[in-house]
């Protein structure tokens, strides 16, 4: 294998040799004169008269005395190796610049982030978590050496306070972000703090459990929002005063109100059937479009995908972007009372929907048609923990002040 090599460096001539006049013994003579010479041959093969061999490059030059001496006539059947490959390049400019250009590439791209991965989050998580990074400098095609990963860390977490942990690794040329969600842990009973527990909202007391202190209120009970449900401060059998970091669960009906208004007379999209698709190839931060179609201006909505290509489970800094127009003409509607109510109590629905912890029971609806909209208002009675600690201020001592067990 090295001898291959070499002999490809070097570069190699493959020749055959024909006897002149007939001349038996004019082949072996000729072999015998050429190794006397130093010519190093192989692959010496015959047929008949004629033979054929490899040698040098550098010394086929020096092997035309010994044919001469020994009456036989050379001929170039064959040139192989670099220093031949060389000079056929020379004639092809383009090829020459496109190998230099590859070489280059090839000496460059290491030294580079070629992708940027998301883990922890996907969907438009991801997405808004990858647009944020760019902003601070991690992005496709940007030098290893500008990125510092504990920076990028720190300025990410300032970006998203709520995360529970984020990280920035690179390895060879891809950056991998990572997010972990916060894991909420159950409150710590402070030394020194205390707690009563008052109401969130005004209802009617269904039943009380104090897990600590003394309930204040009894179920039947009406409460206003702010009032002591379980107190923080207890006294013992002697009348001293202690205390302690209320706990507890206050179930109450409540009343909470939703409302929607829906005006009559609208303008609504409606699609036309028409679509314009623009595409774009993506290379590290670069961008060149594959259609020559102009975006549309007016009376088209807009929708764009990334298909990111990728090789071995690497993504790779070349991505396809696809955007879609979908072409829409606004016209003017007028809804019934039953249409307008329909969407009134769709949009009442999400209101109720973000109520957490809330079992509603009953619910009493008034709608009226005003000036053209339709007004629907929706009281609900509902079911709910409306227990929530208030801390005790205490001004040193066993002096109280601030919150205390008079509520």
């Amino acid at each position: 294998m090295l001898a291959g090599l070499a002999r490809w460096l070097l570069g190699s001539v493959t020749f055959s040799v024909f006897p002149q006049g007939g001349r038996r013994g004019a082949g072996e003579r000729f072999f015998s004169l050429a190794a006397r010479s130093g010519a190093s041959l192989w692959g010496v093969r015959r047929r008949g008269e004629a033979f054929s061999a490899s040698v040098r490059a550098g010394q086929y030059a020096g092997l035309r005395a010994p044919a001469r001496r020994a009456g036989v006539r050379l001929r170039v059947s064959r040139r192989n190796g670099l220093p031949f490959w060389l000079r056929a390049c020379r004639r092809r400019k383009g090829l020459v610049a496109g190998g230099a250009l590859a070489a280059a590439l090839l000496l460059w791209m290491p030294s580079c982030i070629w992708s940027v991965n998301v883990a922890g989050v996907s969907g438009p998580q991801a997405q808004e978590l990858l647009a944020q990074a760019e902003l601070l400098g991690l992005f496709p095609g940007v030098p290893r050496g500008d990125i510092d990963p504990d920076l990028l860390q720190q300025s990410l977490m300032r970006r998203y306070p709520d995360a529970g942990w984020i990280s920035v690794n690179t390895r060879g040329s891809v950056a991998t972000i990572t997010l972990s969600e916060r894991v909420e842990t159950p409150p710590v009973k402070e030394s020194g703090r205390y707690y009563n527990v008052k109401a969130a909202r005004a209802g009617q007391v269904v039943s009380i459990h104090a897990t600590e202190g003394e309930a204040a209120v009894s179920p039947g009970d009406a409460v206003a929002e702010g009032q002591l449900l379980i107190s923080g401060v207890w006294e013992d059998v002697y009348g001293a005063s202690h205390l302690s970091h209320a706990a507890g669960e206050v179930l109450a009906r409540t009343q909470r109100t939703a409302e929607a208004e829906v005006p009559l007379r609208q303008t609504i999209r409606e699609p036309t059937g028409e679509t314009v698709e623009r595409r774009s190839l993506r290379v590290f931060s670069l961008q060149f479009p594959l259609t020559a179609v102009p975006a549309p201006q007016e009376g088209y909505s807009c929708t764009a995908r990334v298909e990111t290509l990728s090789f071995g489970g690497v993504s790779l800094p070349v991505s396809l972007y696809i955007e879609r127009w979908e072409g829409f003409q606004e016209r003017e509607v007028v809804l019934t009372e039953e249409e307008a109510a329909a969407q009134a109590w769709r949009e009442i629905q999400a209101q109720t929907d973000a109520w957490e912890g809330v079992e509603l029971l009953r619910a009493e609806e008034r709608a009226a048609v005003q000036g053209g909209v339709y007004r629907l208002q929706v009281q609900y009675t509902g079911l709910e923990n409306i227990a929530v600690e208030s801390e005790i201020f205490t001004g040193g001592g066993d002096e109280m002040t601030g919150d205390s067990n008079v509520g």
